[in-house]
């Protein structure tokens, strides 16, 4: 069986309604933004994790006190998604 081209899906997507295609437009935006939004909180914890496993001394030489972990992996992880690839915007 032959997948469906980009071109066949949208001549079946012009078959439906205009409200149908708006609410599927609507659900899908929302859904994108759930799985980014779970993204990111998923990439938070798991550097906070890390760091929490470091010892303090290392955490010491990295600048980071032991009560800043969560706020610096915060920023971490969203400063990176900038799009410059660098944490700091560099």
């Amino acid at each position: 069986m032959k997948a469906l081209a980009p071109r066949h899906a949208s001549q079946a997507a012009s078959h439906l309604p205009e409200r149908t295609r708006v609410a599927l437009a609507a659900i899908w935006r929302a859904t994108r933004s759930v799985a980014s939004d779970t993204l990111v909180a998923m990439q938070i914890s798991r550097m906070a994790s890390v760091l929490d496993g470091m010892p303090d001394t290392d955490l010491a030489k990295i600048g980071i006190a032991r009560h800043e972990i969560l706020g610096y992996a915060e920023q971490f992880v969203l400063d990176g998604r900038d799009g410059s690839g660098e944490p700091d915007g560099n």
